[in-house]
């Protein structure tokens, strides 16, 4: 199975998963308590410092569940960032378990998550 149809099988098993947690509110708490771990980790770790400036990357939750939050992590493109900004590339994809504060980094070539490593990321 190629990757590109792998990424797209996920993203379509998240958002189904994401419809049946019809709770829109507990999605939104849950999902800014998942992006304040995930940044704050990156910011930690100074994971895309020496790649992309903070203020050129944005994070984009793409599903949400009782357990896990998948979050995209997207370049801005304008004026200041540069690149077209009719386009949005995606850096990279994390899911957070809002249970226990995990994160795992989608690592495309084997289209799956792996439990989050500075090194491998940085890496790829």
């Amino acid at each position: 199975m190629n990757n590109c149809f792998r990424l797209f099988l996920i993203l379509v098993l998240s958002v189904t998963e994401s419809n049946a947690f019809a709770d829109t509110t507990s999605c939104k708490s849950i999902s800014e308590k998942a992006l304040k771990v995930l940044s704050n980790r990156i910011q930690k770790d100074r994971l895309y410092e020496s790649r992309i400036m903070k203020s050129c990357y944005s994070y984009q939750t793409i599903s949400c569940s009782k357990t896990s939050v998948d979050i995209e992590l997207n370049e801005i493109h304008d004026k200041i960032c540069g690149g077209d900004p009719l386009m949005s590339h995606m850096l990279d994809m994390y899911r957070v378990n809002v249970k226990n504060n995990s994160i795992q980094w989608y690592y495309a070539p084997d289209g799956e998550y792996m439990p989050y490593n500075k090194k491998r990321i940085t890496d790829k």
